[in-house]
């Protein structure tokens, strides 16, 4: 069966992430929507993963790249001064695990203009619960996510 087909809900359960106590300060500090100063796009842990789910990503660090370039671009809120902000923090203060190095920021923008052409805005903001019962492509084509432009 194509992973298309079967339910987020589905993937989610054998993808074993990562625990919200895994999560360094600092990168909980800037993405999440429960600190005081999140950064657009700030999205909870298992809406993060549900998003690696629905865009076909990984978990290697240009996954994350990319699905934070892809949350925070889809937040019509997100400026130029917080992607600086946040190239900033990811590159010289995140723990070694979660540092970007150069070459990633190639995927943060990739997921940035894939983010943009998304049609439905704010994903981040969406209760997990309104689509993690459909499948993959039906959550595609509720958010216009077009497979042929996510690189």
């Amino acid at each position: 069966m194509n992973k298309n087909d079967l339910s987020i809900k589905k993937i989610y359960q054998g993808w074993g992430g990562n625990q919200q106590s895994d999560i360094p300060f600092i990168v909980w500090l800037l993405e999440n929507p429960q600190s005081p100063v999140a950064l657009p796009g700030a999205i909870s842990l298992q809406c993060h993963d549900f998003i690696h789910i629905i865009l076909g990503r990984g978990r290697e660090l240009q996954d994350e790249a990319f699905v934070i370039g892809f949350t925070m671009r889809n937040d019509p809120k997100t400026n130029r001064y917080h992607v600086a902000i946040f190239k900033l923090f990811s590159r010289f203060f995140y723990p070694k695990k979660y540092k970007f190095k150069r070459e990633h920021f190639k995927d943060f923008e990739a997921g940035f203009l894939v983010g943009k052409r998304a049609k439905l805005k704010s994903i981040n903001k969406l209760a997990p619960d309104s689509y993690q019962d459909m499948s993959v492509r039906e959550v595609k084509e509720q958010f216009g996510i077009d497979d042929e432009k996510n690189t």
